[in-house]
């Protein structure tokens, strides 16, 4: 794992919040997360050294990333918990944002980032990056879930999240 230093965490913050004011400036609303669902699922892989295998998309524009502890062959797995979920909302309000002041204002009419999705997401990034590098410290055999659903506000992404299998395995979910 790389050391976590003064200068790294800085670099990270910096990287994390040029995501949020890219998020926030290209909102989409409900169904409609395409761009976000890839900007997040690059974003993993560049930055967070994330397996392309461990992330499947889910509900069409949601994603569900697995990040797995040591998989030895000489450790059985655990008893009780092995996988637990961390879900962030992706979806923007169908509004047009008028907060000319902000440099990152919504560039998409009638799409905004208004009650902290755009948030929602960075955290969930950010977590899931450090949760990568911190992989070998997880119980062997466990996995961390990030769920990344869409259609919050009102469009059911829950219920089709979970048809799709986002909660599959999963023994608790935050």
């Amino acid at each position: 794992m790389e050391q976590l230093t003064p200068d790294s965490v800085h670099e990270l913050f910096e990287k994390l919040t040029a995501l949020r004011h890219h998020f926030h400036q290209n909102a989409e609303i409900t169904w409609k997360e395409v761009k976000t669902q890839q900007t997040i699922r690059e974003y993993l892989i560049k930055h967070g050294q994330i397996d392309p295998q461990n992330i499947h998309a889910c509900a069409n524009t949601g994603l569900v990333v697995n990040i797995f502890g040591p998989q030895p062959d000489d450790v059985p797995a655990p008893e009780g918990i092995k996988c637990v979920a961390f879900r962030g909302d992706m979806d923007a309000l169908p509004m047009t944002e008028h907060n000319p002041h902000l440099d990152y204002q919504s560039v998409n009419t009638g799409a905004a980032h208004m009650c902290g999705h755009d948030g929602h997401m960075t955290s969930l990034v950010g977590f899931g990056i450090l949760m990568q590098q911190a992989r070998h410290l997880l119980p062997p055999h466990t996995c961390v879930r990030l769920v990344f659903q869409p259609a919050e506000e009102g469009g059911f992404g829950a219920v089709e999240m979970i048809k799709g299998g986002c909660l599959d395995g999963v023994d608790e979910i935050y």
